[in-house]
């Protein structure tokens, strides 16, 4: 068997050392011996776990330097495998505190308000704290790790929803049981703070509809139906939008796309009922024909986390399943408002001792969403474990954002026992 493999070598080297292939007969025969002599020893080192070696045969003046087989590529490490590190990035001026803002405007991060309060244990059920929350902020930027403080707002940002456009913040003051919602725009070019006309109807959440809109809705119906708001920022003024399809609802999901469309994610008004868990109910606004229109589900039911809309998709990051009356049913998927279809999300990497973030870090930019310690990239449907945080991270009320492949963290609090400890630390993780 030796033999004949030798034969066939022979063929090809006479081949390969000719100048023209109709004179292979023409190398001479101790060059071809030579060179299969050191294949023959190549193939028995290659059995015995030894690395190629490149096979040189010299020829009368002429140095010819051939390789029998091609070396088989060394396993670089990808990025991917490459170690993930948590870095304490530099000190910033803000005190600390829980639940901040984190909103990006180009590529910097601007931190507005939270709470100073005593953070609430785990698992403890606490009375929300009094009061408005912390006026100041400051803008992080990552490529130079260097903080600088902002305007001190006029009103407390402990309960805000926020969104920009271009270099302003436009901040929507969440209603409590007594009050109205207020509108403020930060703009940071300017660093100042002005109050913009209020939405005539009880709104909390607020988003950007491309560079000249926002959008802000109501994240439940109770009994009856508020119309969703469009604000022109050119002329500061308010719109209604028409009803939509699943009013009246709750749980309610409201995402602007890169197109200037807006997809509603809700569940019926009564919620999760002796029936089994409730199903997402999903609409389209249409900015070309301002009209709505229904889109399928697949049967995907409400559960955490919520929805986002990242890397051209909307997207529940939620990979877990329930059993409600003998079938499964997902609580996540990944919908292109384009095509109207849906895809599963995939199974998270669940290698065995793998210590996970804490849940309550989520996050989404970059294409990439964070999730249970995971990271989601969206194109590519693959998931990234990312490391344990290291000793002094915040266990709860952290603000995440990830901004140009790195997720950066803000305040929150860790606990010994039931006493907790606010920080103003900031923490950054640089992605794949």
């Amino acid at each position: 068997m030796t033999e004949r493999k030798d034969h066939q070598t022979e063929i090809l080297l006479r081949r390969a050392l000719a100048s023209d292939p109709l004179e292979a007969q023409d190398v001479p025969e101790p060059i071809v011996r030579d060179a299969v002599r050191r294949g023959r020893r190549r193939r028995r080192l290659r059995r015995a776990g030894v690395a190629v070696i490149v096979v040189v045969v010299a020829a009368v003046a002429t140095v010819v330097s051939i390789q029998v087989f091609a070396p088989e590529p060394e396993d670089q490490p990808t990025t991917a495998q490459r170690t993930l590190v948590w870095e304490r990035a530099a000190r910033s001026p803000l005190s600390p505190r829980s639940n901040p803002t984190l909103v990006q405007v180009g590529d910097v991060v601007v931190v507005l308000g939270g709470s100073a309060a005593d953070p609430c244990p785990p698992s403890a059920g606490c009375v929300a704290p009094q009061g408005d929350g912390l006026k100041d902020g400051a803008v992080y930027e990552p490529d130079r790790d260097t903080w600088r403080s902002i305007a001190r707002a006029p009103i407390g940002m402990a309960n805000i929803s926020a969104a920009s456009s271009g270099t302003t913040i436009y901040v929507l003051t969440r209603p409590r049981p007594v009050g109205e919602p207020q509108l403020w725009e930060y703009s940071l070019s300017q660093d100042r703070w002005a109050r913009l006309p209020a939405p005539p109807h009880s709104v909390d959440t607020v988003r950007a509809v491309g560079t000249d809109r926002l959008v802000a809705y109501a994240g439940a119906h109770a009994k009856s139906w508020t119309a969703d708001q469009f604000y022109d920022i050119a002329s500061r003024t308010w719109s209604s939008l028409p009803r939509d399809p699943l009013a009246p609802s709750q749980d309610r999901n409201l995402l602007a796309t890169d197109t200037g469309d807006l997809v509603l994610l809700a569940v019926g008004p009564y919620g999760h009922d002796d029936q089994g868990w409730a199903p997402w109910g999903a609409a389209q606004w249409k900015a070309k024909t301002k009209t709505w229109e229904r889109v399928a589900t697949s049967g995907i039911v409400d559960s955490e986390p919520t929805w986002w809309w990242e890397g051209g998709r909307i997207v529940n990051p939620s990979t877990q399943t329930v059993d409600q009356d003998g079938s499964v049913s997902a609580t996540g998927g990944i919908l292109d408002p384009v095509t109207k279809a849906w895809k599963r999300v995939p199974d998270m990497n669940r290698p065995s001792g793998l210590a996970r973030v804490h849940p309550q870090l989520e996050a989404a930019g970059s294409g990439k969403i964070l999730d249970s310690g995971q990271i989601l990239d969206v194109a590519s449907r693959v998931w990234t474990s990312i490391p344990q945080p290291p000793e002094g991270f915040p266990t709860q009320d952290a603000a995440a954002i990830i901004i140009d492949d790195q997720v950066i963290t803000f305040g929150g609090a860790s606990f010994k026992s039931y006493r907790g400890t606010l920080t103003n630390d900031t923490w950054v993780l640089r992605l794949p």
